[in-house]
């Protein structure tokens, strides 16, 4: 519904705009009119758009219940200018129209409360559209004087234009109209000048967009949620240096499992086409790495890459802050020929998958990622256990499950008990369907849900960055899973099952059944932050993009989420945009505490990657438990490339390392 209505919204900007300029571009017409009728078609068309208006302020009234968040801009800027206009045409300009109807003069015709006012209100009409694609939450005062001053300083320009032109038409008779290709030239000045202006305004907000050559991670703004700040925050002398929280020592007597990946450049087919990958050991995916629940893992990595750093991040896996290979954060991007080691103990069973953060949106959509399961020691697992990565590839968006393209065929005997591990690896959501059988979805993000019942033919949206365990037992019939983007698998022999049309998606919130966690929405939350995700057109690092902003700021200038250790954090996340977020906080799980307003009625939410989408307000519980600084940001990679990327810091953690072109380090 506050997506619909914010559709409605900018259309109804776009046609008051565009019936405020109709008026003003014909209001200055008015001294060489042959009618005075042309005085009534500048006041329909104004007319018409403060009906545009009027719908505009009904629609704000509507989004309002939904939270200040999606409205801020509109009460308190841009509905007041559009008023002010309509006020000022009202009491200055509507009085002379009137005169108009009566033989009149050019002289009349032309006097500057009659045209100026009319004219400002076309400026405050492109104003409104410039501030609903350009102005995020929350409006900043800055915001307020720059649109409530360029407005007051197109107001004077016209006044004085038309105060000019006013004096010099007190001889009506001796001064005929200029030729038409001049009339139509004036007539288009104040639209000319508004564009101009407005222009100005985001060339101006532009040349600032520039990232550093260098950055500190741990030396940027900080937010701590209302809670007390850290007296010896950064510079107490006991501060800890990322670097330092490292994960075990491989001779502490558990088994070690040791993996080598080697990132490398390959050709590979995909759909039929050759495509320039960037792979792990020579494969796309890259490894499927295994271990057993308490098992060390020791994974070296080797660059062997013509040009690029690399890294290797554990999505999702809560490791030890210097394991958790973010470029520029918690290690140096691993150059060409160079090596770097990880080693972290498995202690959370469930499906999990890593990916480079050096240059993110780039290198894995590329290739840089594979899957990662840790299995219970002591648990029969599945006859048939298949861990299946969903990706698309490049614009012609050919799509592998697993490493396959289109329909695969695997035999599978009645009676074998079944889990399938949905990954998503890429920057958009998946709706995956899987028909021909009852099952369960027993995983979201790695963690078991409590009572999942059997369901047919629905699965929840599979959001970017998300994992599900789906786990059944092998009909007579054959099953098939099918990623809704063109590649499926078809389990058993026979034709493939039709399923059920139009079912609509499973409800995360609403499967399952509920149980008691450690701590929830009731719970004493140590700090509080809200977090707003929105879209603007603008530039970012100085080039002209879709500028994805968290509370209105761009990376590297969003405050960081200050916590200390053993802090329980409440986190809303608003989404205000057309888009999906999923938001992916790095070393933590998040305990989902509501969805717009409304608690999970079925089993506790343990998600690493919650997706907020279009219109919607999550509010979850972090416990903060794994000191380090952790980058979180939207795993739609494109949109962390664009600004959407903040971090989750403690209290005297520091970091040796930067981020930039001078340091070499690109996280996204």
């Amino acid at each position: 519904m506050v997506v619909g209505l914010g559709m409605l919204d900018i259309f109804a900007a776009l046609v008051l705009a565009g019936l405020w300029l109709a008026a003003g571009l014909v209001a200055g017409t008015l001294p060489y009119a042959e009618r005075a009728s042309r005085g009534r078609i500048v006041a329909v068309l104004f007319w018409l758009g403060v009906g545009a208006l009027a719908a505009r302020i009904a629609l704000t009234a509507g989004v309002a219940g939904a939270g200040w968040w999606f409205v801020q801009d509109r009460v308190v800027l841009v509905l007041p200018l559009q008023i002010a206009a309509v006020a000022a045409v009202a009491f200055v300009a509507r009085p002379r129209w009137r005169a108009l109807r009566r033989p009149h003069t050019r002289r009349d015709a032309a006097h500057p409360a009659l045209i100026a006012p009319v004219q400002v209100a076309s400026f405050v009409g492109l104003a409104g559209v410039y501030a609903a694609l350009g102005l995020t939450y929350p409006v900043r005062v800055g915001d307020g004087f720059v649109l409530a001053g360029a407005t007051v300083l197109v107001g004077a320009l016209c006044w004085i234009r038309h105060a000019m032109r006013w004096r010099r038409l007190a001889d009506t008779a001796a001064r005929p109209g200029p030729a038409l290709p001049l009339r139509l030239l004036r007539t288009t000045g104040g639209a000319l000048l508004a564009v101009v202006v407005l222009c100005g305004i985001g060339v101006g907000s532009a040349l600032g967009t520039s990232l550093p050559a260098s950055a500190d991670m741990a030396g940027g703004p900080m937010d701590w949620g209302g809670g007390p700040v850290p007296a010896g925050h950064h510079g107490a002398g006991h501060a800890v240096s990322v670097r330092d929280l490292t994960g075990p020592r491989p001779d502490d007597g558990a088994t070690v499992r040791r993996f080598t990946l080697t990132a490398r450049e390959r050709t590979v087919t995909i759909g039929g086409r050759r495509v320039a990958a960037l792979t792990f050991n020579g494969q796309v995916p890259g490894p499927a790495l295994r271990a057993y629940q308490g098992d060390v893992v020791e994974v070296t990595l080797h660059n062997a890459l013509p040009h690029d750093g690399v890294t290797v991040h554990w999505h999702g896996y809560d490791v030890p802050n210097a394991e958790d290979g973010v470029a520029g954060v918690t290690q140096d991007a691993v150059r060409p020929g160079g090596s770097f080691t990880y080693r972290f103990r498995a202690d959370q069973v469930g499906t999990y998958w890593y990916h480079s953060h050096e240059l993110a949106s780039e290198e894995v959509a590329r290739g840089l990622f594979g899957t990662l399961v840790v299995l219970p020691r002591r648990e029969r697992p599945a006859d048939l256990d298949l861990t299946l990565p969903v990706h698309q590839w490049g614009e012609r968006r050919a799509v592998t499950l697993g490493a396959d393209t289109g329909r695969t065929r695997r035999a599978v005997d009645p009676g074998t008990t079944v889990r399938l591990r949905l990954v998503n690896t890429d920057s958009e959501s998946h709706r995956p369907r899987l028909t021909g059988v009852a099952y369960r979805l027993v995983a979201v993000d790695g963690t078991d849900l409590h009572g999942p019942a059997p369901t047919r033919d629905r699965l929840p949206t599979l959001p970017a960055g998300g994992r599900y365990d789906l786990a059944f037992t092998m009909p007579a019939t054959p099953v098939l899973l099918d990623t809704g983007d063109g590649a499926s698998l078809l389990l058993g022999d026979g034709p493939a099952p039709t399923g059920q049309r139009g079912t609509p998606t499973l409800d995360l919130l609403r499967y399952g059944t509920p149980a008691r966690t450690p701590y929830g929405a009731g719970s004493r939350f140590d700090r509080d932050f809200t977090q707003v995700f929105d879209s603007r057109i603008g530039a970012y690092d100085g080039k002209p993009t879709v500028v994805y902003t968290v509370n209105g700021r761009t990376y590297p200038d969003v405050p960081a989420l200050g916590v200390r250790y053993g802090d329980l954090v409440r986190i809303t996340l608003v989404n205000r945009g057309t888009e999906s977020h999923p938001i992916h906080p790095h070393g933590h799980h998040m305990l989902v505490l509501s969805r717009n307003g409304a608690a999970p009625q079925g089993s506790p939410l343990w998600m690493d990657t919650v997706d907020v989408g279009p219109g919607e307000v999550w509010q979850v519980a972090v416990k903060a438990d794994n000191p380090g600084i952790w980058m979180d940001h939207c795993h739609n990679l494109h949109h962390a490339s664009a600004g959407m990327m903040f971090h989750l810091m403690y209290a005297d953690v520091t970091s040796p390392y930067r981020v930039g072109d001078a340091a070499g380090n690109h996280p996204e």
